[in-house]
């Protein structure tokens, strides 16, 4: 597989395609296969582009998104990288099914990302950001810590098994989707959490 940088003849919109090699490129962009996913212009070339040394296949990076996303008040230029790490990561397993299609796979705008990390640095914003994670704080710190139980415990109290009491815990997207059905109340964390009693 080869990865390029590509953009509209205009330059307006930069995106990445992914290729079996430089021929199969050359074949979809004479076939006009190939078009800006943003304005759909087929009018598209090469961009400028570092080169990219992918990892070999028994390496994995390793990224903590959730220092990211909670260290805004750290170097701005680190949180880019670490989010932009970690959705490039995931977008790449996301994607191994279509490596053998030979045709073109638009990766997210990292760019894009990038703005929203620039916007969340301005001091406003910090100061929102910040006022919501000491909210979700207290909350916490006035709720008891439940893990892999959460939804047996959301269950129980829901049906009145338990006494009522604010938890917080662990719990797949399907299963949660359950306790909705069911006319439970569940919300997700802002901010990832670890409990004090599992902390190293």
């Amino acid at each position: 597989m080869i990865v390029f940088d590509l953009q509209c003849e205009n330059g307006q919109h930069k995106f990445e395609g992914w290729f079996k090699s430089q021929h199969d490129y050359e074949a979809q962009l004479a076939r006009s296969m190939i078009a800006c996913p943003i304005c759909g212009d087929p009018s598209v070339k090469k961009a400028v582009m570092a080169p990219n040394i992918g990892l070999k296949s028994n390496q994995k990076a390793a990224v903590n998104i959730g220092a990211a996303k909670n260290s805004l008040a750290a170097d701005a230029g680190m949180a880019k990288a670490a989010v932009s790490q970690d959705i490039a990561s995931n977008w790449t397993e996301n994607e191994k099914t279509n490596q053998g299609s030979g045709q073109a796979v638009n990766a997210p705008d990292l760019g894009k990302v990038e703005q929203l990390l620039t916007v969340l640095q301005q001091p406003e914003y910090k100061d929102f950001i910040s006022k919501i994670s000491e909210a979700q704080n207290k909350l916490l710190a006035k709720s008891e810590w439940v893990g892999d139980k959460f939804c047996d415990e959301a269950r129980a109290i829901y049906y009145g098994d338990k006494e009522h009491r604010p938890i917080y815990g662990k719990a797949a997207e399907k299963d949660v989707a359950e306790l909705v059905d069911e006319g439970i109340d569940v919300a997700p964390l802002l901010y990832p959490v670890i409990p004090d009693n599992i902390k190293n």
